[in-house]
């Protein structure tokens, strides 16, 4: 007799190694958070998503992923909250109509990976994102202008992207702001002068840049409860 967890990946359709995949249940014992690590296209490909209507996260750990393997994401039930992809080679061209399927995120992490501008455009549209991280992204401060409508982000990493002082006149446009990521960018005391009007900015990190003690003092000043990290 196979074991639950035999049957489980089954079930699923994937192909390959079961250390790939780890899934979580909700209360009701469905299916509703699914992580895969160190995961091909072939085996991205081989999931039946429609068969879980309850899935409300996606985790996508891989550097083996490409455009060809996140089209699958397209099939996934519309309700995902979370989506969280690492490391993998994936553009705006892939993560795009991805988007475009599931409006309702609350999270989004497509850290180290290709994507640009391009998707900026559409993350725009998700109205209840409360946390983005961008880091090690091709993102630049034209594609920062789409965020300006976010209204609930409250997380917001940009870590190791091409972002500069130019970019901080819309990020002063966010104001539910709370945890702000800016590490390793160009951004200097000019650009954080503009974060001043930020009054729920708590949190800042701004290693690697060239913001200077006298920059981040004049903004504490502005903002007494801002921790630097």
């Amino acid at each position: 007799m196979l074991s639950d967890w035999v049957a489980l990946i089954v079930a699923i359709g994937l192909s390959g190694p079961t250390d790939t995949l780890k899934v979580y249940k909700n209360a009701r014992g469905e299916i509703a958070r699914m992580s895969l690590y160190d995961a091909s296209d072939n085996q991205l490909q081989s999931i039946d998503f429609e068969a879980f209507p309850a899935l409300e996260s996606v985790a996508i750990l891989s550097r083996y992923v490409t455009n060809r393997g996140l089209s699958r994401l397209e099939r996934a039930p519309a309700g995902l909250k979370t989506l969280i992809i690492d490391g993998s080679w994936i553009d705006d061209k892939g993560i795009v109509p991805v988007l475009r399927r599931h409006k309702d995120l609350t999270l989004l992490i497509l850290r180290n990976t290709r994507v640009g501008d391009g998707s900026l455009r559409e993350i725009q549209q998700l109205r209840d994102l409360i946390t983005l991280c961008l880091d090690g992204t091709r993102i630049t401060d034209a594609g920062l202008e789409h965020l300006e409508t976010l209204s609930e982000l409250r997380i917001l990493n940009l870590s190791g992207t091409a972002v500069s002082d130019a970019g901080m006149r819309t990020l002063s446009k966010i104001k539910e702001l709370g945890t702000l990521d800016l590490s390793y960018t160009k951004v200097t005391d000019q650009g954080t002068r503009q974060l001043a009007v930020l009054q729920r900015l708590h949190t800042l990190r701004l290693d690697g840049t060239k913001v200077t003690g006298q920059g981040k003092a004049a903004l504490k000043n502005a903002l007494p409860d801002l921790n630097f990290r």
